[in-house]
């Protein structure tokens, strides 16, 4: 993740009622002045679970992308259904990166 340029995981999903709605998401707060344990509610008021486990879950999606991206940039010959799995892989990365 060398050119990403969003917060570092693991980002945990909290509850900020302690029951139910809403969610927040908890990430590593990165500033020059931050100790490294230090984390900050980056997303707030989640209103579903679901996409609250989605919203977390980002930097390992991220990696695994970067990954895939790798390996079909490393192999020798791809085929059609692998050059359109690729395809979709640069674009979510791309929209990840920013990209419209």
């Amino acid at each position: 993740m060398a050119d990403a340029k969003f917060t570092p995981g693991p980002w945990e999903l909290v509850s900020l009622s302690g029951y139910g709605n809403p969610f927040s998401v908890r990430m590593p707060y990165i500033a020059d002045t931050a100790k490294p344990d230090q984390t900050h509610y980056g997303v707030q008021s989640i209103r579903r679970r679901e996409d609250a486990y989605l919203i977390t879950a980002a930097p390992e999606l991220y990696e695994a992308l970067e990954e895939t991206e790798r390996y079909f940039s490393e192999a020798d010959g791809i085929d059609e259904d692998e050059y359109i799995y690729r395809q979709r892989v640069r674009a979510a990365l791309a929209k990840a990166r920013g990209a419209k």
